[in-house]
């Protein structure tokens, strides 16, 4: 959850004390947003 911290400005704690469900679909999100940056990194090259 690095990216939380470093690219959107949220504290350990804002993660650690959510709900496992909302945990699961923080999860899922950067997980697309990873995606998402690996296709503009491949498109630039």
């Amino acid at each position: 959850m690095y990216l939380l911290f470093r690219d959107k400005g949220w504290k350990p704690s804002d993660y650690f004390d959510m709900p496992e469900s909302d945990k699961r679909i923080t999860k899922i999100f950067m997980i697309e947003e990873l995606r998402e940056r690996g296709k503009e990194v491949d498109a630039k090259e």
